[in-house]
């Protein structure tokens, strides 16, 4: 069983305590493993300040002798944190990798939209051209039978301008988020019948890389509404918080809800079918808060800072 926060507490003041009783070594092996459990539980820079802080000042307030206590203490404390450093370091890398992994995965897409639309298109005209032309020679019925089939090429046009859409909406290139996620609610309310409203401030735009993840996420997370949440509407809204310097964006729906513990408890904490938003999230270093509750329906609650 790992230890609670209470228990990590009790054993760095017994460290900061015993400062005379060990040697330097130890005592800053003991201190790097104790940074490591205290991550491991979950406790923030601020909690792990918060708790030498304590320590130190009880100490202190019973008669420990200051400077050697201080200067140890600083040692001590200066050691457990380089376990939360060398996590900062690797969390960036990670999510240097995931916006590189992102980008090339983007730029694949683009290509083979482009190529969906164009190449398609063109092996369409063809097909058309040739088969009018065959319908004029034909006898009145065979001329009915290829205007049949001229009318099914039709659908399939189309269904290759919505894949290539779906793929890489070029508007989301021309003239950025806000109308992308406007097209976006209207062609995914048409297919499901949902009420899409979208609130996005777009007085100026953000960089493609990050345009393209908030777009991907709403794709995403409209998807996951049509099928599981039985809604009637949902709401898109993306707003700069200035005091913050960052980004807060919210998708909210009606439907059913669920218990968020219970759930993720039941599938292994990724069971909502948001692993994608996360993973987009954490390679600009955003974070998601799902709030719900059954029969009142959802609330995803994003921040992502924003570059000073």
């Amino acid at each position: 069983m790992q230890e609670t926060a209470i228990e990590i507490a009790e054993r760095y003041r017994g460290l900061l305590a015993d400062y005379k009783g060990v040697s330097a070594e130890s005592a800053l092996h003991a201190a790097y493993k104790l940074g490591r459990e205290a991550l491991s539980q979950n406790l923030s820079l601020l909690e792990l300040a918060t708790l030498h802080h304590e320590a130190l000042s009880d100490l202190l307030a019973h008669g420990a002798e200051g400077p050697d206590l201080a200067r140890r203490a600083t040692l001590i404390f200066n050691e457990a944190l380089s376990c939360y450093e060398m996590a900062h370091h690797n969390a960036n890398d990670a999510n240097i990798a995931l916006r590189r992994i992102n980008e090339a995965q983007e730029h694949a897409l683009r290509r083979f939209a482009h190529a969906v639309h164009d190449q398609s298109g063109q092996l369409m005209t063809t097909a058309h051209l040739r088969l009018n032309a065959v319908a004029e020679e034909a006898t009145p019925e065979i001329a009915e039978k290829i205007r049949s089939v001229i009318k099914l090429l039709h659908d399939v046009e189309r269904e290759f301008r919505e894949l290539s859409h779906d793929l890489r909406p070029t508007v989301l290139d021309d003239l950025g988020l806000a109308p992308a996620l406007e097209q976006l609610a209207e062609k995914a309310g048409k297919r499901s019948g949902l009420e899409i409203l979208v609130d996005a401030d777009s007085r100026e735009r953000l960089s493609g890389e990050l345009e393209t993840a908030l777009y991907r996420i709403a794709q995403e997370a409209l998807q996951n509404v049509i099928r599981h949440a039985d809604a009637r509407t949902v709401s898109i809204r993306l707003m700069a918080d200035d005091g913050r310097n960052c980004l807060v964006y919210t998708i909210r729906d009606d439907g059913q809800g669920f218990d968020v513990r219970r759930r993720e408890s039941q599938r292994g904490g990724d069971g909502l079918g948001l692993v994608g938003v996360r993973e987009r999230l954490n390679a600009f270093g955003g974070h998601l808060n799902i709030l719900s509750v059954s029969g009142e329906g959802t609330c995803l609650k994003m921040e992502i800072p924003l570059p000073r």
